[in-house]
Order: structure tokens, then sequence, then C-alpha cells
């Protein structure tokens, strides 16, 4: 006995190549959502306790330049930057000389500014790896097959039974 082709079966033939509006505007809403989120805890937590990788130093050092809480703060951040036991993804050149500008006695504002565009230079390969990360999610939604596994194992179930 078959099924009938009006049946639920043609329903999820028909939808399962598409997303509904509704689907890709949650969708959407969900990523913006999701890359807000990753943005925010820089600067929330930039006067925490101190993490243990490089690259989330320097963005708190960042942050506490930003939010001018002196240059004893940032250079303390700086320091544990250059002393944390992982360093993958931070210039430690880059971090030791904003460190120098930071310590140098004179104009303080002009230091931070500088040792800021230094640090920046560091979490700019971090944004980018981001950026690729978020880049790669979209394309793996957007070119994604328009036919689920299971639809296909149904539908090749479904011709092996009628060729009997």
């Amino acid at each position: 006995m078959r099924k009938d082709s009006s049946g639920r079966g043609a329903n999820v033939r028909q939808r399962a190549g598409s997303l509904t509006p509704a689907r890709r505007l949650a969708g959407l809403a969900a990523v913006a959502v999701a890359l807000l989120f990753l943005g925010l805890p820089t600067v929330a937590r930039a006067d925490m306790e101190a993490s243990e990788e490089a690259p989330v130093l320097v963005e708190q050092a960042i942050a506490l330049i930003a939010n001018d809480t002196g240059p004893a703060r940032v250079a303390e951040r700086i320091d544990d930057t250059l002393k944390a036991p992982r360093k993958e993804g931070v210039d430690l050149a880059l971090v030791g000389r904003a460190l120098a500008v930071v310590e140098r006695p004179g104009h303080h504002k002009a230091a931070l500014g500088e040792a800021r565009a230094l640090l920046v230079k560091d979490v700019a390969l971090l944004a980018l790896a981001l950026a690729a990360v978020a880049f790669g999610l979209w394309l793996s939604v957007r070119l994604r097959p328009p036919h689920s596994i299971r639809e296909l194992e149904r539908r090749s179930a479904e011709k092996e039974g009628r060729g009997r």
C-alpha cells in the first residue's frame, strides 16, 4: 500500500530545502545577539580577576585604557599579559613595547594612547579570527544541501520498496 502523495510526506519535501522567513529572521537575530555578547565581556571584566590567556589580558588592558583608569593599573594588566602561561595569539614584543610606553614618565594621556595603538595590533588578529569563524558559520548555513539525510534515506527506501 502506497502513501498518498498529498499526505504529510509531500509537505515535508516541499519545506525541506528552504527556511521560512520567520526562521531565517530568528537565526539572524540569534547570531547578532551572540556576537553582541562576545564583544561585551571584555569591557565588563576589565577590573575583575586576571585571566591566564594573554589575548584576554590584552583586551582587558585596552578596556582599562579606554575607561581611563590610570597608567598603574594598565601597566599591571600588561605585566600580567607578559607573565600569562598561555601566550598564543599575542606578539610579546608589541606588549613589551606597550609596557615600556606606559611606564615612561611624562605625559600619561599620550603614553596611554600610544600603548593602546600597540595593543590593538594584537587584538586585530583576534578580531580577524572571529570574523573568519563567523563567515565560516554563515557559509555552512548558506551552502548546506537542500535535502536532509533522513529525507534521502526515506526516498531510497521508498524506491527499493517499489522495485520489488
